[in-house]
């Protein structure tokens, strides 16, 4: 994609500049892989989520493994499956455009993961979140369910499954906490 416009002045050469601060980058994407019921779940996906490819989403980088933003790449279809190994396994295609910007909850999504935190509540450096959100710190007392929360403080990290009721999470760190993060379950 050509990320340059260009127009002719009144006097001299054309001029060319960039349409954007940042350029998109393409990627053909293969998932060699996925049973009958994945390939289901991600035509679900792809159906209610990404509202057929118009919503954008966060995966890591295909290269550099950043957390950043895409979306499927116009395109007829948008992707493609076939049969693998009988018809148990479907094999999919699709070409991915990385946008510009990175999501303000980049920081705090797992090494391993490109999942979106249901909360953030980074006390040391004032960044709070609900649902890929910032909110108000005073916000994070309302959040109540059954969470995966990573909890750093003064001797480390914890890792727990635990239910959460209102109140649960602090609008202010409490004692030596510095940051709670937390997943879904």
């Amino acid at each position: 994609m050509d990320n340059r416009v260009s127009f002719e002045p009144d006097f001299g050469a054309p001029i060319q500049r960039p349409k954007a601060s940042d350029a998109p980058e393409l990627f053909d994407i293969a998932f060699e892989v996925f049973t009958l019921s994945e390939y289901e779940i991600f035509k679900a996906w792809f159906k209610s989520d990404l509202a057929f490819g118009a919503n954008r989403f966060i995966w890591r980088h295909p290269i550099g493994d950043a957390v950043e933003w895409f979306r499927v790449a116009a395109q007829e279809p948008p992707f493609n499956a076939s049969a693998a190994s009988g018809g148990q396994f479907v094999s999919l295609t699709t070409r991915i455009m990385r946008l510009p910007g990175t999501p303000w909850f980049a920081d705090y999504v797992p090494d391993d993961s490109s999942r979106v935190p249901d909360f953030v509540a980074d006390y040391d450096n004032g960044v709070y979140g609900i649902d890929g959100e910032k909110v108000a710190a005073a916000s994070l007392t309302s959040i109540a369910g059954d969470y995966f929360t990573i909890t750093t403080d003064g001797s480390g990290v914890t890792s727990v499954n635990e239910t959460l009721t209102g109140g649960d999470i602090p609008a202010t760190a409490p004692g030596t906490v510095t940051s709670i993060i937390g997943f879904a379950v």
